[in-house]
Parts: structure tokens; C-alpha cells; sequence
């Protein structure tokens, strides 16, 4: 049994209002920590420096560390939840406001915006300037959101999703031009955002990860930034829940996780509770009871026990041993400005592998979509979501059917700085399998197998309950800057 229990903060808003004990000690302790020196390791400063720093600023093995677009995600980020965590225990210590019993049980609440009703707004704590004395400044407060996420609006549903990503088979998978990776991100070497040629971010980090980053943030956010977002209390309480999700994932049938140990003994340098330099390898993580904590709730969704649509009970099939073959692509970049966007793409005939599939027909067994070479001088705060042939009359809103994925803009600051040679250009790649829709198409016999058109529309947070009629104009937002879209058989 595990030491601690990491507890839903909207379930413990729910029993004692904001202000909960666990909350408020989380508090007190963020307020400790941002009262530390920046060369303090257990400071709060130093905490975000881990993850990432701006250009120009000193780094060494602890800071600038953090693991995305690749296999590393989840471990790397467990571990820094795990320091930091004892981090914020620590400095619970010394503070007479927060009793024994929640210094002794203390442990880091996560934030699971997909359970229905009003979980996908901030939390209350998080929008309050005072703590619950009405005078004291709150630690958990910052004016740097979404100005409907700061009034009490809420996520998109589908930027909080992690049906897509539950239904994921494989952990992970070996990067093919056009392919997706699975779950938890391409099989890469060390990659701190784009520094593998194949570094690509696997399903639970395109969504919900990415896009609660850019929703909380909005334009200009903490959240929305790369080297900024820990600076925002909520930041750890959302990665908590991406841990979690990692936790559910498993408790799937055949799900696994990676046995190479390539992955499993990785080593990531930090520093203890005590400011102590320690190293760990993802294989003293790969389950929370190993280290001390446990989940209040880590069942698998009913949605994806019952198999319904969004994701499946049952590993899916792996892809193909053939490489992927481009049919189709848009022969000039999209700018998308915050309005919704479609672009149409000529397909040709398959003229390689991909003309050969395992059934003896001449067509693939897998199509994917890729959105490549993603560029912009900053996350607009907001994401996009992509719809393959989504009928004219067909509000994006109810037209799930022809969902196949979200396109977001975490670390899209960073994207255009590294020297890799991609298809699309430099920048964020994302990669969605539409076999199944295709498949669904042709059998209704509305699939053009010579053109296909992708829309992307923009899902912003919802104004706060009983505002929807006097919501202000969406605000302008940053441009993003789309190389190219592209079909890929295999």
C-alpha cells in the first residue's frame, strides 16, 4: 500500500470547499518556495528552470531537462513530479498554520478536467488573489490565463479528452515518415523538445497534455509557454493527472510498458527535498507504489471498459512492415489566425508499398494525416481541431464522427530553432491514423479516393455558466504558420 494519496482536487473542493487542508497547505508551501533565491535548488524559480530556461540563460545537467516529443515523456516527467512533491513536503515543516496530520499525509492533488460538470474549469483556489483570509496574497493566483479560464470557464471537451489517447495499443513505437508513435511518444534518444531527426509527441501528449497547456495559458500565459509554465501552481497539478492517465492506460488489457532498456534505464539528474543532487532511471518509476503514492481514482473509464467510441479495450493491431508512402499534400503553407480553415488535397494512386496491402486489395491498410513544420513566435492560447471531410452543413461541434485529432502549439517558441531536416520544414509535426473513418467512408461509398479536405477549427474556452450571451469577441491571437498537410498510406 502506498504512503500517500494523491487526491482530485475538484473532490476535495467538494467536501470542504476551496480552501481545503490539502489545498490551502499547497499553497502555504508554493508561497515558501517562491520565497527562495533562484540558485536554491528547492526554489520555485529553479523548479520551472528545470524544465526549461530562455535562450541565453546558464544551464547545467539539472535545468533545461525536460523530455518531449519523445519516449521519455511520462517517466521524466513522474520523477520531476516526484522531487518536487517532496519538495513542497518539506517546506510544509516549518509552517504552524498547516496541522501534523496534513504534514504527515500531505500529497500532490491532480486536476482531472474530464470528469464531467464544472471539473474542466481552473479550480476555485487558483482563481482567488487571497487566500480563504480574504487579505493574504495567494501563491496559487496568477493574472498570466485565458481570461474566460480566470473567470471560471471551462475547457473545451475536447482539449481534455484522453479518450483518443486511452485507446492507444502501444506504448510506443519505432518513427515512420507519416506514422503515428503511440502513447507515450517516439522511440528517440535523449530529447529535450526537437533534438531527435524522429522525435515526435505520442497520443496522452497531444491531447490532453498540449492542449490544457495552451487553453489555461491562452495567448501570452505562463502555461502557454515552454520555459514559463511551472511558474503556474496548476501546472503540477495537471501533470499529476497526465501521470495518472499514464497509471489508467496500463490498467488496460495488454497494455505495457516499454521492456527495452534503452527506455527503462535512461538516468536523469535532479535534486532532493534537500537541495542534494540524485539521479534516477525511469525503471525505479514505472509504478507510483514504487515510490511511495497511489491514485484515489486510476480505474479504467467505463467509456473505454464498455468499448465504446473513443477508444478500445483491446491493444489494436500494429502497423504494417512496409514503409508509408506520401499520396497527397497542400503545395503551399496555412496561416491559421484563430477562424476556422480547410484546405483541399489532390490524392494520387499508391505507386509503392503501399499499393500492396495484406488483404490483396489495392488499397492501404493504414492512412494518416500529418500536420508538419508548425511555426510561430508563440502558442496563440488556443488549438485546433482536425476533421477529414467534414460535410459542409456539419457543425464541427457535433460532428465527432469526422474528428481525427487536435493540433496545438506547446513549445511552439522553440520549434524553428533546430536544425533537423523534417518534410515539413522545421517545427511541431503531428501525425492521426483515419484508417478507421476512411474505412467507414468507403463503405458508405463517400470516400473520393482522388481528393480529401481537412478542416481545422478552433476550440477556445467556454465563457463562465450564464455569460455565454455576453461573452466578449474572441481575443486576436498570434499567427501559426502550417508547412504542410499531407495523406501517408502504408
Amino acid at each position: 500500500m502506498a504512503d500517500f494519496l494523491r487526491r482530485d482536487i475538484w473532490a476535495l473542493e467538494e467536501e470542504q470547499g476551496p480552501w481545503h487542508p490539502i489545498t490551502e497547505a499547497y499553497a502555504l508551501a508554493v508561497g515558501v518556495m517562491q520565497g527562495r533565491g533562484r540558485d536554491d535548488p528547492t526554489s520555485w524559480a529553479y523548479q520551472a528552470a528545470v524544465h526549461g530556461v530562455g535562450f541565453g540563460e546558464p544551464t547545467d545537467q539539472f535545468v533545461n531537462q525536460c523530455q518531449h516529443n519523445t519516449w521519455f515523456f511520462l517517466p521524466w516527467h513522474r520523477i520531476y513530479l516526484y522531487w518536487f512533491e517532496r519538495m513542497v513536503r518539506a517546506a510544509l515543516t516549518g509552517l504552524d498554520a498547516v496541522s501534523d496530520d496534513v504534514k504527515a499525509e500531505w500529497a500532490l492533488p491532480y486536476w482531472n478536467y474530464d470528469r464531467g460538470g464544472q471539473t474542466a474549469s481552473l479550480p476555485t483556489a487558483f482563481r482567488e488573489p487571497t487566500l480563504a483570509d480574504g487579505q493574504t496574497e495567494n501563491p496559487l493566483f496568477t493574472q498570466l490565463r485565458d481570461r474566460n479560464i480566470a473567470r471560471g470557464g471551462q475547457l473545451d471537451p475536447v482539449s481534455v479528452s484522453a479518450d483518443g489517447a486511452l485507446g492507444e495499443g502501444f506504448f510506443a513505437l519505432d518513427p515512420i515518415p507519416g506514422g503515428t508513435v503511440g502513447f507515450g511518444g517516439a522511440v528517440t534518444g535523449w530529447n529535450h523538445f526537437d533534438e531527435a531527426a524522429d522525435a515526435a509527441p505520442g497520443a496522452l501528449e497531444q491531447t490532453p497534455h498540449n492542449l490544457v497547456h495552451g487553453g489555461v495559458g491562452g495567448p501570452g500565459g505562463l502555461m502557454s509557454g515552454f520555459d514559463t509554465a511551472p511558474l503556474d501552481a496548476i501546472f503540477w497539478l495537471h501533470h499529476a493527472n497526465v501521470d495518472r492517465l499514464w497509471v489508467e492506460w496500463l490498467h488496460q488489457d495488454g497494455r505495457e510498458n516499454p521492456t527495452e532498456s534503452s527506455w527503462s534505464g535512461e538516468l536523469f539528474d535532479f535534486h532532493d527535498e534537500n537541495g542534494t543532487p540524485v539521479r534516477m532511471a525511469a525503471a525505479e518509476v514505472l509504478d507510483p507504489e514504487q515510490i511511495g503514492y497511489a491514485y484515489e481514482e486510476a480505474a479504467v473509464p467505463e467509456l473505454l471498459a464498455a468499448g465504446a467510441e473513443g477508444g478500445s479495450a483491446m491493444p489494436t493491431e500494429p502497423p504494417p512492415d512496409r514503409p508509408t508512402e506520401l499520396v497527397g499534400a497542400t503545395d503551399e503553407p496555412l496561416v491559421l489566425t484563430g477562424d476556422q480553415a480547410q484546405v483541399a488535397i489532390p490524392l494520387a494512386a499508391p505507386t509503392g508499398p503501399a499499393l500492396l496491402a495484406d488483404t490483396g486489395e489495392p488499397e492501404p491498410q493504414r492512412v494518416y494525416v500529418n500536420v508538419e513544420g508548425i511555426q510561430g513566435e508563440e502558442n496563440p492560447g488556443l488549438s485546433y481541431a482536425a476533421y477529414v471531410n467534414l460535410p459542409d452543413d456539419e457543425d464541427p461541434s457535433t460532428a465527432q464522427g469526422y474528428h481525427v485529432g487536435n493540433v496545438s502549439f506547446f513549445g511552439i517558441e522553440l520549434a524553428g530553432d533546430v536544425d533537423q531536416d523534417h518534410p515539413g520544414g522545421h517545427g511541431l509535426r503531428y501525425a492521426f491514423d483515419i484508417t478507421d473513418l476512411v474505412n467507414e467512408l468507403r463503405e458508405q461509398g463517400r470516400w473520393d479516393p482522388d481528393r480529401v479536405t481537412i478542416t481545422f477549427s478552433p476550440l477556445r474556452p467556454l465563457p463562465p455558466p450564464g455569460e455565454e450571451d455576453a461573452a466578449e469577441p474572441a481575443e486576436s491571437v498570434p499567427p501559426v504558420r502550417i508547412g504542410r498537410v499531407g495523406i501517408y498510406y502504408q
